[in-house]
């Protein structure tokens, strides 16, 4: 058993992850998996879309907890403008990836419109 030092909770060793040191020595961290994952998505919300958790937090908050494009209650990601970093709100993956397919092309997008009323 070992102690999250980040929440505090008493959980068992595979609960923790495992790590190797640049001698090959293997170690297990001191923070649990969850609380890992999310230092490691605070970290990608801070370095990739150069916004916070409580800017995500107010985000989610303000979209219901749902996609802004179809409403599904999914994990929802946070949509960025490739060119030009600006974070536009958040999805779902399924609507997120839909969107890099097209590469946020509102042509294309219209194009697919045309196509499926045909």
């Amino acid at each position: 058993m070992r102690t999250c030092k980040e929440c505090g909770e008493e959980s068992e060793l595979s609960n923790f992850p495992t790590y190797t040191n640049t001698n090959g020595q293997k170690g297990l961290r001191w923070k649990c998996k969850p609380c890992r994952n999310k230092y490691n998505y605070d970290r990608k919300l801070r370095t990739i879309y150069n916004i916070n958790r409580a800017t995500y937090d107010a985000m989610h908050e303000a979209c219901g907890g749902a996609c802004e494009t179809c409403g599904a209650e999914d994990a929802l990601v946070v949509d960025h403008c490739h060119d030009t970093g600006k974070v536009r709100g958040l999805l779902c993956n399924s609507c997120n990836v839909a969107l890099g397919h097209v590469k946020d092309s509102t042509a294309l997008l219209r194009n697919l419109i045309k196509y499926l009323e045909q």
